[in-house]
């Protein structure tokens, strides 16, 4: 299909640009110690990885593993790593540690689609153009792509998300899915995003127990067997608690948790809400999806009651009750993290595609009921100047996404870091200090780094005399580079780039901690200071 065929094309092309940046970076180091030792090791020969801040909390004191954030995506991320070893071609090994994750998140897609297409009915014709408008969408969702391309847990969340829906939709809408397949799949699945991304777990629990819920109480109608449908139909959630229980006495996520709810006020909590709806307002589907359930709430407000009832049973319209019901507690639950990231909430991208499509079906198809004919074509024409105004409004992403699938984009690091390979004849024996995307020069020249964004060692760091000095305009650990440089002679090499606070980030809003967003052009550099520089020691022998 040739729809497919263009996202695909977004998806993967120029995968290998530009250099991980310190998030992709920091998954790959953990996924080098997975297949050194068998897990997410801190403490290496060289160098110490570690993702948060506070590190005599967030390690295991017995087997120096990492416990500040789950593991998939390190497993995971193993694979391309394994395939990168041997390449010598930074842009190769590059693309080798990205691919499998596009590949798994672009399955992911596919579950989706697959999800949902029984329910616009088994017409070949009906199927090919719900599923062309479904990749055109996807293609159209800049944010979407960018997050699938990225070495990171955000491909798996959406898979495994994905692959959790198919599995409720063959059991619970459709009856084509055993039981027992169905509550095995559902507490692996549940497992799997508990060690993808924790915060979409209670989501999941919450949105299933409120449908179970809700059907066990108003479509069941003896007391004997609604009580017995609830309690069988629970059973893989309650597994699943089991079974993330010790997960939750090993990790740090009690105490990352009852810091969210213990420090962050309500005020707090109130802007997160705001800032994470303006970015699905504005990035995603959301205001063409209300638009078009607004005018399905039209329509069936002039529907007879026994009409309105039978097509609330409509396997279309529970799925899209399901997932309306998903995104409303997903944005209630993840919001109370006190730092919005744009990256927390790319799950809710596809899905918003789904129901999107899924209601406007629903509302084509019932055009030409006579109880609604005069609100049809007057909601239609609404609908379809929202739908349009929405689209309008994310032009300029779209269009900067096709400029970098023809002029790949290079950060800091695609300067720097080839830089030293083809200068030194080892640069693995080199000290390199930087305050930011210090994995990056761990994973792509097999350095000693210190200083580091968080300073995990910094007292011993502070000690030693780098042969390079990386400064970028963060200010963490900008005075201990400072210190560093005093103490040694250097020389200064500039680069033909503007020092970026990250290589660069999937991310398109501005509103987040740090105030991060992607660039699909190269940025102007407007004054010399704010060219990407590096301290090469005099002495060093290159």
């Amino acid at each position: 299909m040739a729809v497919a065929f263009l996202f695909l094309t977004a998806l993967f092309k120029h995968i290998s640009y530009p250099l991980i940046w310190h998030d992709e970076s920091d998954t790959v180091m953990f996924a080098q110690r997975v297949l050194e030792y068998g897990y997410p090791k801190v403490h290496g020969p060289k160098n110490i990885v570690y993702g948060l801040e506070g590190p005599d909390l967030l390690v295991d004191p017995r087997t120096d593993a990492y416990t500040g954030a789950p593991w998939s995506a390190y497993y995971f991320g193993s694979i391309g790593v394994a395939l990168a070893r041997g390449v010598d071609d930074l842009y190769g090994k590059t693309a080798l540690l990205r691919i499998p994750f596009a590949v798994i998140g672009a399955l992911g897609m596919f579950l989706f689609l697959i999800s949902v297409l029984d329910s616009v009915g088994s017409k070949a014709s009906r199927r090919i153009l719900f599923s062309i408008q479904y990749w055109a969408l996807a293609t159209y969702s800049v944010s979407l792509l960018l997050h699938l391309r990225e070495a990171r847990y955000y491909s798996l969340i959406i898979f495994l998300s994905a692959a959790l829906l198919l599995v409720f939709v063959r059991h619970h809408i459709y009856g084509r899915m055993a039981f027992g397949r169905y509550c095995g799949c559902v507490t692996l699945l549940l497992f799997l995003i508990f060690n993808t991304f924790y915060p979409a777990y209670p989501v999941f629990l919450v949105v299933i127990g409120i449908h179970h819920l809700w059907e066990a109480f108003f479509v069941k109608e003896s007391g004997r067997v609604r009580w017995r449908w609830l309690l069988r139909s629970s059973s893989p959630l309650l597994l699943s608690l089991f079974t993330t229980l010790p997960l939750l006495l090993y990790f740090d996520f009690l105490g990352q948790t009852q810091g969210w709810l213990g420090d962050a006020a309500i005020r707090a909590y109130v802007s997160s809400l705001s800032v994470t709806l303006a970015n699905l307002l504005r990035f995603e589907f959301l205001v063409p999806a209300l638009a078009i359930r607004l005018g399905l709430l039209l329509q069936r407000g002039f529907r007879k009651t026994e009409a309105h009832s039978a097509s609330t049973r409509e396997p279309r319209a529970q799925i899209s009750r399901f997932l309306w019901l998903f995104i409303v507690i997903y944005w209630l639950i993840v919001s109370r993290s006190p730092f919005i990231w744009e990256r927390y909430f790319i799950v809710l991208s596809p899905i918003l595609i789904v129901v999107v499509l899924l209601d406007a079906w629903t509302f084509r198809d019932r055009i030409g009921e006579p109880r609604h004919r005069w609100v049809t074509p007057t909601t239609a024409a609404a609908v379809t100047i929202v739908f349009a105004a929405s689209c309008w409004l994310r032009i300029p992403e779209f269009r900067g996404r096709m400029y970098e699938i023809t002029h790949p984009f290079k950060g800091p690091l695609d300067f720097v870091i080839p830089y030293l390979q083809q200068n030194y004849s080892n640069p693995e024996e080199l000290v390199i200090a930087t305050n930011y995307e210090d994995p990056a020069y761990m994973y792509y020249l097999g350095s000693h780094v210190i200083v580091g964004y968080y300073g995990a060692n910094l007292a011993a760091d502070i000690e030693l005399y780098p042969d390079i000095i990386v400064p970028r305009p963060w200010a963490n650990q900008r005075d201990s580079l400072r210190k560093l440089a005093e103490r040694g002679e250097y020389e200064i090499k500039s680069f033909p780039v503007k020092s970026l606070m990250a290589n660069n980030i999937p991310g398109l809003s501005p509103v987040n901690p740090g105030g991060l967003v992607h660039h699909f052009f190269a940025p102007r550099v407007s004054r010399k200071e704010e060219v990407q520089l590096i301290l090469e020691r005099v002495s060093r022998d290159q």
